[in-house]
């Protein structure tokens, strides 16, 4: 599955949280079909669940989704159709206080056939998004059972000066402990500097913000 995001950045330039905001111990709901659920989901043949979650406002760039997809019948295989699909509606805010859904749909592949790669896509959504909720439908197409062994919503969180400020003041620290925060959020999450390709870019960059340029050696 290509990742959905351009430009110059890599996969190994974002860093994301460990923890994800999904996963196959939620309290999915079944829409149709015959589901079990557990550690792993199995979906019987034509069958649909989804799981909502209302997320406290995060500043985020990236979110990776995951779904880990296996079945019995190992003559299965995506190369000419998807019939597992994973769909995902975002809920975000941005700088202006406005609220969207954005849609993006995961079609996993076989961790049995011959050309898996990963279990996971990225997207990007922009500097200046705040992350809300999430609501994720799975959808198994196939006439025989399939299993979902994993899923997942990882976020990259963006580390400027209003997120530290914001988490200083909920903390209430002193001098030491916002040094050590600001020591322990580097650490965590590395220093993510961003990739300039075009001039024009330059009116995307926040105050205060590092970046690089292209255009410059």
């Amino acid at each position: 599955m290509a990742n959905a995001f351009s430009g110059r950045i890599t996969e190994g330039d974002i860093n994301f949280d460990s923890n994800s905001y999904i996963s196959n111990s939620d309290n999915w709901h079944t829409k149709s079909g015959s589901i079990s659920y557990g550690n792993t989901i199995s979906m019987g043949a034509n069958s649909r669940c989804e799981v909502s979650k209302t997320i406290q406002k995060v500043k985020v760039n990236y979110l990776k989704l995951k779904i880990k997809l296996s079945a019995d019948d190992t003559s299965l295989t995506t190369d000419n159709f998807h019939a597992v699909t994973g769909m995902y509606e975002v809920t975000v805010e941005d700088s202006d206080g406005n609220t969207k859904k954005l849609n993006y749909h995961f079609y996993p592949k076989y961790i049995f056939e011959d050309d898996y790669q990963n279990d996971y896509t990225i997207v990007q959504l922009g500097s200046n998004v705040f992350l809300k909720g999430v609501k994720v439908e799975l959808i198994n197409k196939e006439s025989v059972q399939v299993k979902i062994l994993e899923t997942g919503l990882y976020v990259s969180r963006v580390i400027d000066d209003e997120y530290v400020q914001e988490q200083i003041e909920t903390e209430v620290m002193s001098n030491e402990e916002i040094k050590d925060y600001i020591d322990s959020l580097i650490g965590e999450y590395g220093c993510y500097i961003r990739l300039l390709s075009t001039p024009e870019e330059l009116s995307t960059v926040q105050e205060g913000e590092l970046c690089r340029c292209a255009w410059i050696s």
